[in-house]
């Protein structure tokens, strides 16, 4: 199936809001459009702003990029929606000197896969 970048968008909106327990109706209100708009926007019939995706993202708590990176790629080659807001949920909880931490054991943890790859072959 071929999907469209505003799918793909909206199918990011509807995660995030379905992953923090917020109702459709509650997105609507929050940034004043109708919740069949909402609707639409998550199953990419209808085309979406960057200004409204940047509302949307602000009452989620997201960053913006969640909603657009990577759109442009198939669904599966991107990582499940629902484990990246549970990893930028815990990352946002943490205090600096932790996020630090966390980003270099991430680091660590891609180059060490990287490395027994390259050893494997």
């Amino acid at each position: 199936m071929n999907n469209t970048i505003q799918q793909r968008v909206g199918a990011r909106i509807r995660a995030a809001r379905v992953q923090r327990g917020i109702t459709g109706r509650e997105v609507a209100w929050a940034i004043g459009v109708s919740y069949q708009q909402i609707w639409k926007y998550e199953l990419g019939k209808s085309m979406i702003s960057v200004g409204t995706i940047a509302s949307i993202a602000q009452f989620l708590r997201m960053p913006i990029s969640f909603f657009i990176e990577d759109a442009a790629l198939p669904f599966d080659m991107l990582t499940s929606s629902s484990k990246r807001i549970a990893l930028l949920d815990a990352y946002n909880k943490l205090d600096a000197p932790s996020r630090d931490l966390l980003i270099s054991i991430a680091k660590s943890l891609g180059e060490a896969r990287d490395a027994h790859r390259l050893a494997a072959e």
